[in-house]
Parts: structure tokens; sequence; C-alpha cells
């Protein structure tokens, strides 16, 4: 199966968010690189932001998501320029947008009202 890495704001971590977005990537046909483990938090506490290098490397594609006023960290920031120089394909979250899709009333309705 084709490996993804999953850049997003620590404050995600564990939120239902990050459960949305991990099931957008799995619908995608990838398995996600868990990078909340406790052997990865812990390295990533002693040596910082490199311990993650090696993980976006080996992956086939990597998913980001920004904060939620459209502004990338500077963790994930590293992780999309890491994996830009190893030639890995970058998608930003969120991937699905059906989950978002209005009716044909709905649109003509908003058309109306921007105008």
């Amino acid at each position: 199966m084709r490996m993804a890495y999953f850049a997003r704001p620590t404050t995600d971590f564990g939120q239902w968010r990050e459960e949305r977005d991990i099931k957008s990537i799995r619908r995608a046909g990838f398995s996600v690189i868990d990078i909340t483990n406790n052997e990865t938090q812990d390295l990533y506490k002693d040596i910082g932001m490199c311990v993650f290098r090696p993980l976006v490397e080996s992956a086939d594609a990597l998913f980001f998501r920004s904060f939620d006023d459209g502004s990338i960290g500077a963790g994930v920031a590293k992780e999309i320029y890491w994996a830009t120089c190893a030639h890995i394909p970058i998608f930003e979250l969120p991937l699905f947008v059906f989950d978002r899709a209005m009716s044909v009333a709905d649109t003509r309705e908003k058309i109306r009202a921007s105008q």
C-alpha cells in the first residue's frame, strides 16, 4: 500500500479534524505514517524536527493541513519543503469536497446573493 505523510499543526493531534483528514487520506488509497506515537514524539523532544525528515522522504505523498486562518506553521512548512526537495506529490487538505457540495438551488441562491 502507498504511504502518506500527514503534516498538520500539533493542535490537531487527537482532534476530530485529524480523524476526518486521516479518513480522507485513506479513502485516497494511502496508509498514514503515524508521527504521533510515543517513540517518534520522544525523539522529537530530544532532537527536534529532523526526526520527521526521513519519514517525509520515505512517503509516496505528503498531505498537509494549515491552521484555520490558512497560515502554515513553521514545522508543516519545513515538512512541505522536504517533500518538495524529494519530488514527493503534495496535497492540501481538505481533499474531498463532496461534504461541502451545495445543491443546485443553494448554488443559484448563493450566486444571486453575491451579485
